[in-house]
């Protein structure tokens, strides 16, 4: 049963149902006392942080412009591989911070089920997650050509006379911050709605779940590795997912290489397993984030958080007082 399997007790081979049940209804407040501080600190810093950007948006756009000058002139960011790269470049910087904190005690506490242990892997092992997840995309990316708003058509007709691609045609404009920023936030919301239909049939058809999606779940140790313990065809959606949520809103070159460190790092987050107050579930208020604890609870019971990084579909659709305990992922 994974429910189990997400349990490891002291002097025990297994946790029980109660056992788990206790640590997903620990309430965040009884971590640490300075956790709300915390959490208004931050939230008082990003308000500071928008004031700010919003009075000196001049000042980011002019920034935004020379670093768009010099990205034009930097073959890394012209070669067609440069974000598969820089996806794996993000992962392992975001997996960096989880991995930090399981090394110092003062984090401890804000494990959401203290008597796991985490388990260290090999660099065999990373070695062959990594060849696996980039095999697939730089194929795609050998073969087909990237297609990017504002670009002259006639050069994506030139391209598609090689059959192997060597660099991207990107637009010579800038974005504006504006685009920026609603791009992105558009992208997240778009992803995590799809995401969530892909992700409700996924369990809900059990010839689905055991052929595509079953690995996911099947775990000893919920740790950061299990962001990236899927499928070929759960690895293909979520990338392809992302794009498209992406070209929806005709997003920038920059825009995407923004958004896939904020999109990869909250995947992660939502899988280490640690519940620390600075997070955007913390910070954004009305429980309108999910968080890494709904998270936790969605790999244990399977039945919820099937949104991950929102919650108004989970909490106004979907019954909120739905059984924790049918599931197939238990089966």
């Amino acid at each position: 049963m994974a429910l189990k399997k997400c349990f490891r007790v002291e002097g025990s081979d297994e946790g029980t149902v109660t056992e788990a049940k206790e640590f997903l209804q620990r309430p965040c407040a009884q971590l640490v006392s300075w956790d709300t501080y915390i959490t208004w600190a931050v939230r008082l810093l990003y308000i500071i942080i928008t004031v700010m950007a919003f009075i000196h948006r001049e000042l980011l756009q002019m920034w935004v412009n020379q670093l768009w000058a010099y990205l034009l002139t930097s073959w890394i960011f012209n070669c067609v591989y440069f974000e598969t790269w820089w996806t794996v470049i993000s992962y392992i910087v975001a997996f960096f911070f989880p991995w930090l904190m399981n090394q110092f005690n003062c984090f401890k506490k804000y494990r959401i089920d203290p008597s796991v242990k985490w388990k260290s892997y090999s660099l065999v092992f990373y070695f062959k997650e990594t060849v696996f997840y980039m095999a697939p995309l730089m194929i795609l990316d050998t073969f087909l050509v990237k297609k990017y708003y504002n670009v002259d058509p006639r050069e994506w007709k030139l391209r598609r006379q090689l059959w192997i691609q060597h660099t991207r045609a990107l637009p010579r404009d800038p974005p504006s911050l504006s685009g920026i920023i609603g791009c992105i936030v558009g992208a997240f919301f778009v992803y995590d709605l799809v995401f969530f239909f892909v992700h409700f049939c996924l369990h809900k058809n059990a010839w689905l779940y055991k052929h595509v999606h079953a690995d996911h779940h099947n775990h000893p140790h919920f740790q950061a590795e299990v962001t990236n313990q899927l499928s070929l065809f759960e690895r293909i959606t979520l990338v392809l997912s992302a794009n498209e949520s992406l070209k929806i809103f005709h997003s920038h070159p920059l825009t995407r290489a923004i958004f896939v460190p904020l999109f990869v790092g909250w995947l992660i987050e939502n899988h280490s397993a640690f519940d620390v107050p600075w997070t955007l579930d913390k910070i954004i208020p009305f429980g309108l984030v999910g968080g890494s604890r709904a998270h936790f609870r969605h790999h244990c019971h399977g039945n919820r958080n099937y949104q991950p990084f929102f919650t108004y579909i989970d909490s106004f659709i979907l019954n909120p007082r739905a059984s924790e305990t049918k599931s197939l992922h238990k089966e």
